[in-house]
């Protein structure tokens, strides 16, 4: 079955379109500060991307922390929904926007309403699936975020031991 699920993952990052890597690396690039955001496991996911992101140096977030500081002008949202039409996340990209804020959609092959509130869409083509939910999606989503930030510490020039200094020691 492992098999199986690894074939899926591997398909659906294969017909993730160029564009949208290069689209997720250069809008990562463009701004300081990154909040990430997203429901249930795609929430889980975008906790891990935020931590990815904190450790190349970066000023990154989890909306909903009890830290985080309000995001504005300058900054930019990453939503995770397969769906698009998670209410949280849909919401939370309305006011980001009205903030002043830019928000990246990493969804699955339909965006939903999610589009509608965000400044750029990457979609994952998620298919059929013998998993249970939406755990390709999330998989996927997971490994995209790894690979972005692989290749962005790759073009900076940020090595593991870089990153290590920047890893939670408590």
């Amino acid at each position: 079955m492992h098999t199986q699920i690894l074939e899926e993952i591997e398909r659906t990052l294969d017909a993730v379109s160029e564009g949208d890597w290069a689209l997720a690396e250069r809008v990562l690039e463009a701004y300081c500060r990154v909040f990430f955001t997203g429901q249930g496991r795609s929430g889980l996911v975008a906790q891990m991307a935020a931590m990815r992101v904190a450790h190349l140096g970066r000023e990154a977030w989890v909306a909903g922390e009890t830290t985080t500081p309000p995001i504005g002008r300058q900054d930019l949202l990453v939503v995770l929904s397969g769906s698009g039409n998670s209410p949280l996340a849909v919401q939370r990209a309305e006011i980001a926007r009205r903030a002043g804020a830019k928000v990246l959609a990493v969804t699955g092959p339909q965006p939903g309403p999610l589009a509608a509130h965000s400044d750029w869409v990457c979609r994952l083509p998620v298919g059929p699936s013998v998993q249970f939910g939406g755990s390709l999606f999330e998989q996927a989503a997971l490994v995209f975020w790894d690979a972005v930030v692989t290749a962005y510490a790759a073009h900076h020039r940020i090595v593991g031991a870089d990153m290590a200094s920047r890893h939670f020691n408590l």
